[in-house]
Parts: structure tokens; sequence; C-alpha cells
């Protein structure tokens, strides 16, 4: 079998591999949808040390519900969010109990009795939206053992981001491995090139504004050789609702920026903004889980 066909082997391979992952993604967004949490219920958006939830670890983007005791240690602190509220609150060390939609410090005897400061976020994904990220947090982990792509031999050119997703800019950027030397570049609509460039770079912004809610092929050729991935550009109504919500200010904020764009389907945009926040806070795995 010549290299070549190796190459063609082992991604047919991994393309199917991969094609059972999102089977299995899929089934479990349609579960996920299905349950989607009732009122009252809140995740965690920021944990700093020992913290628990009815007495077990408390991680980051774990759901909790009404009734449930979260406790927070010494030099702790926790930061939770109702999702269908948009109430946050942050929590100092001591025991708190969750109820109608709120949180209450439980006093202690002889104890230090806790502090829960409210505010209400901006920053909201979806219900069904937040439970998928929630579940991907630890789920994504489970997706280990899928071999990655073969390296593209000879420094060929390579679509790398977008690929398969959405993008909340209509003038997105456009990501690409390729040999040295001048790369061309075209976007494609319904096979008709709606913007094109030549450029010793490796990532190009769009010339010119695509379409809300239209998907877009793009092409990267070097040296002989072409690679394409396609996008699609956010409806008008979500790319409103993005622009309309203020810079984050917190790392609970910004956690909920990259879960609300997770949320939209902009996969790739929310694996960068998780990374850099996992770069951020190496404490917390599930940062990590949800950059891969």
């Amino acid at each position: 079998m010549t290299g070549a066909a190796q190459v063609s082997a082992h991604g047919v391979r991994w393309l199917r591999g991969l094609a059972a992952c999102f089977a299995v993604a899929a089934a479990t967004v349609c579960f996920a949808q299905a349950k989607a949490p009732v009122a009252g219920s809140a995740f965690i958006t920021d944990v700093k040390g020992e913290s628990t939830i009815d007495g077990k670890r408390a991680a980051l983007m774990a759901e909790i519900s009404d009734g449930q005791s979260l406790g927070v240690g010494a030099d702790a602190a926790l930061v939770i969010m109702f999702i269908h509220t948009g109430h946050e609150y942050s929590l100092t060390p001591g025991e708190y109990k969750v109820a109608g939609g709120a949180v209450t410090p439980s006093p202690i005897k002889g104890g230090v009795t806790g502090k829960a400061t409210r505010r209400i976020t901006p920053w909201r994904p979806d219900a069904g939206g937040m439970v998928n990220v929630s579940r991907s947090a630890t789920a994504s982990l489970r997706m280990r053992s899928l071999p990655p792509p073969a390296a593209v031999p000879g420094g060929k050119a390579r679509a790398v981001e977008p690929v398969d997703t959405v993008v909340t800019a209509l003038q997105p950027m456009l990501l690409f491995q390729a040999p040295n030397g001048k790369v061309k570049l075209r976007v494609e609509s319904d096979g008709k090139t709606v913007a094109q460039t030549e450029t010793e770079g490796r990532q190009w912004v769009v010339g010119q504004k695509l379409e809300p809610g239209r998907t877009y092929r793009w092409v990267v050729a070097a040296g002989g050789d072409e690679s394409a991935a396609s996008f699609s550009v956010a409806d008008a109504a979500t790319l409103k609702r993005l622009s309309g919500l203020p810079s984050p200010r917190t790392f609970s904020d910004r956690v909920l920026r990259a879960a609300t764009l997770q949320s939209v389907g902009a996969m790739g945009e929310a694996r960068a903004a998780f990374a850099a926040l996992a770069a951020e806070r190496p404490d917390l795995p599930e940062l990590a889980n949800l950059a891969r």
C-alpha cells in the first residue's frame, strides 16, 4: 500500500470513529434537551479551593438543584448562577442551602456564617445549552480514546478553523496550515466566490461581510494542493443578541460567555474561549475538557 493510500485509509478510519462519536454526542444533546433544568436549577461558574455539593466535590459547571446543600471551605470561594433568572451568588466560606431559586447561609453553631452576595449577570446561555455544556465538561474525558487525524504529509495545505461550525462574526478569521510561501484563499457560497485573497500569512479575516444564517465553503490552496471546509454564520437574531451583551466583567462571566458560544453552535470560538480560561486556571480540569 502506498503512503498516500495509507494516509487515506487512516483518514477513513478516523472519520468513521469521529462519526460514531458525533452520533453519541447527538444522542446526548437530544437527551439533555429533553431533560432541561427545572426552575430553580443553578450551575457552578467559578470555584476556588475546597467546596462541596451535598458533601461531594463541587466541580465547575456542575448543576445544582433545589434543596441541595453547599459547603465552602476555609479560604475558598464559590459562584453559582441560576439559569432561569440570571441571579448569581458569590459565596464566602460557610454552609448554605439552595431553595426557591436563592441561596441562604446556614448558621453554624460556634462557627462562621457565610455570606451570599447576589448580582444579575447578563450572560445567560439557554437552559438546554447550559445542560449540554455541563455534561461536556466531564463527557469529553470519554472521547480521549479517539485517535487524532494523521499529520498532513509534506506540509500540505489544510483548513484549520472554522470547520463545520457556526461563527458569530460577519467577517470571521480563517486559520490554516500550508507550506512556506504564498497561499490562495477563497470563500464560496452556492458555488460562487464571494471573497478571495493571496497571502503569506497563516490567518485571514474575510475581506467582506458575509450574510447571517448562510453556510459557506472556504478553500485554502498552496503548492498545488487544496483543502476545503465549511462554516455557517449565526442567524441575525443570535448576532443581535450577542452584540447587545456587555464585555464580561468577571471570571464567571467569561465562563458563561464561552458556554453561550457553545450553546449557539459556535464550537470553535467556544473551544478557544475555554482554552484561554484553562490556561489561566489550571486548577479547573473541566475547562481543559471543554477546550478539546
